[in-house]
């Protein structure tokens, strides 16, 4: 006697690891663009941005030698081969970037709509959070000061809220990336010390939209009469 068939797809005879419930439409594929970069770089690349166009102020110093800002930002730890500008900084990741979801179906984002390209709508699927370790390189102790005690304001430039908001990368869709400042230490070792190099690090908690762009049917509303009465279709 044959034994019933409990699996519901026997009859699908699907390669294993083909996607179930996925259908053409407005709301899912064909995909129509794609951004060059991930949620991390785009969040690293939009921190190292924000870093290179900051300014600093020494301590004991000449007036003309009192400003400064850093003269160079790698959103990855710098190759070992190349010699690093003082001042400078690098950002790295801490651990992994973690996806959290928001709710339990995509979300689409209407104020994109045909921003990218015609017929097109970013869906929001996740938020990304990376806990980045950003460490400053420089020679001196008075611009290892100066850039410490810059930064709570610089993460913190409003009353509103704290943590700065910051605009987006054009190739991930211009989405904003959030920053809050977590800690900073300064790490002097004997070596380091001798080569005059004076190193502060810290950490810095960043948040972004995981979006892609996907197509988009506009609806177009009309009316008709039935028995008299209008109707929206």
């Amino acid at each position: 006697m044959n034994e019933p068939v409990t699996d519901a797809f026997a009859d699908l005879a699907l390669p294993p690891g083909t996607p179930l419930f996925v259908d053409v439409g407005s709301d899912t594929f064909p995909l129509v663009g794609i951004g060059t970069l991930d949620p991390r770089n785009a969040m690293a690349e939009v921190l190292a941005a924000f870093l290179l166009g900051a300014s600093f102020s020494r301590g004991g110093a000449d007036e003309a030698d009192k400003r400064f800002g850093l003269v160079a930002v790698e959103p990855i730890w710098p190759d070992p081969k190349v010699e690093a500008p003082y001042p400078s900084a690098s950002i790295i990741e801490r651990g992994p970037t973690a996806y959290e979801q928001h709710s339990l179906t995509p979300t689409c984002l209407d104020d994109t709509f045909n921003v990218f390209c015609s017929g097109s709508v970013l869906w929001k699927t996740a938020e990304a959070v990376a806990t980045f370790q950003v460490d400053y390189w420089c020679c001196d102790d008075p611009t290892r000061e100066g850039i410490a005690a810059r930064l709570p304001a610089l993460f913190s430039p409003g009353e509103g809220r704290a943590g700065v908001v910051l605009a987006g990368d054009p190739r991930y869709f211009r989405r904003p990336v959030r920053a809050t400042l977590e800690s900073n230490q300064r790490i002097d070792t004997a070596n380091a010390v001798f080569d005059r190099e004076r190193r502060l690090s810290t950490v810095v908690r960043c948040d972004i939209d995981v979006v892609h762009l996907r197509q988009a049917v506009e609806l177009q509303p009309r009316m008709v009469l039935r028995d008299g009465d209008p109707e929206d279709c």
